[in-house]
């Protein structure tokens, strides 16, 4: 199995989803460059928790938490599937103060690693 390398890329302005911008362009051509991951770690810099929470489940809602910007970057829909095994295999290998918790989905503030 091919290793996937694991990427910080800081989300920056939201608008950077919209339009043609560095930062888009960027993430296009590293798209096309790493193929495919298996699974995608996401990890959320806007949800506040009391201790580690990881979400367990086949669906991922969009959530807008940003307000002000223009209405096309609104129209930008993104709820990829879950993996509950992988979800599951993330909550073994942080130990016994992860717990699930299903009340957040994805926003824009999200990290990712890919495997």
């Amino acid at each position: 199995m091919k290793k996937m390398p694991v990427l910080f890329v800081g989300h920056g302005s939201p608008m950077n989803a919209i339009g043609t911008n560095p930062a888009r362009v960027g993430w296009s051509e590293i798209g096309k460059e790493l193929g495919k991951p298996q699974v995608i770690i996401a990890v959320s810099s806007h949800w506040m928790t009391k201790g580690c929470k990881v979400r367990c489940a086949a669906d991922n809602p969009q959530v807008n938490d940003m307000y002000g910007f223009p209405q096309e970057l609104y129209n930008v829909h993104y709820e990829p599937k879950g993996s509950e095994d992988f979800a599951r295999k993330v909550l073994e290998c942080l130990g016994k103060d992860a717990t699930i918790d299903n009340t957040w989905g994805i926003d824009h503030g999200h990290l990712v690693c890919f495997v």
